[in-house]
């Protein structure tokens, strides 16, 4: 995770920030596959504003996010279910508030986000291609859109100078998506992303510059 912050007049800041993370998952369906691998990339700019009070500060803020997850579900299940790539993008508005206070004795200072994530909307691909060639020429890659849902996040850092690590936890719910249609040897075929839950758990360390 990289970040960068500027300060600017009236203790007003802007922020970039960037997060990458890779998990080995393990689906469960259609029987089950281990060690799915599991990309996410999350990018987004803050504004907000730093409020000081007596021994500890509050930052409220409000910013545009772009996340996108590739889920790589390719290989033969326990029950021999082919599976195949998913590839989610989200854009959302982040708002939220940090609270930090000092740590008695220490530069150091104990920092607490809660963040709610508004979600605008985002696509599902499912590239049915990965399944077989008869699914690629019938029905190629599947696109979906998502209109309904939010995410939710909670973090504690620990900060010092330009550094910063903790645990954190993120949350999203999204609702089913649009239907899509494809035709193919005269049948009509409708594709639906279901509603979906991720929660992430981890720890993060953070560099600001």
């Amino acid at each position: 995770s990289l970040g960068g912050t500027k300060v600017m007049g009236d203790s007003v800041f802007v922020r970039a920030e960037t997060r990458f993370s890779y998990g080995e998952l393990k689906y469960s369906g259609s029987g089950t596959i281990t060690g799915v691998p599991d990309y996410l990339w999350d990018t987004r700019a803050i504004l907000g504003k730093d409020i000081a009070f007596s021994g500890y500060s509050l930052s409220p803020f409000i910013g545009v996010g772009y996340r996108t997850l590739l889920n790589d579900l390719r290989g033969t299940s326990s029950t021999g279910a082919v599976g195949y790539r998913r590839f989610s993008e989200y854009i959302y508005i982040p708002i939220g508030i940090t609270h930090r206070t000092m740590l008695e004795g220490s530069p150091a200072r104990l920092s607490t986000t809660v963040e709610y994530d508004y979600f605008i909307g985002g696509t599902q691909k499912s590239y049915l291609g990965d399944i077989s060639a008869a699914y690629a020429t019938a029905f190629g890659t599947v696109s979906n859109k998502q209109k309904n849902g939010y995410g939710a996040r909670v973090s504690i850092s620990y900060e010092k100078d330009a550094w910063s690590v903790g645990p954190y936890f993120n949350y999203w719910k999204i609702g089913d998506s649009d239907y899509t249609y494809r035709t193919y040897s005269g049948t009509t075929y409708s594709f639906l992303e279901p509603s979906n839950k991720t929660m992430e758990l981890g720890v993060a360390a953070k560099f600001q510059f």
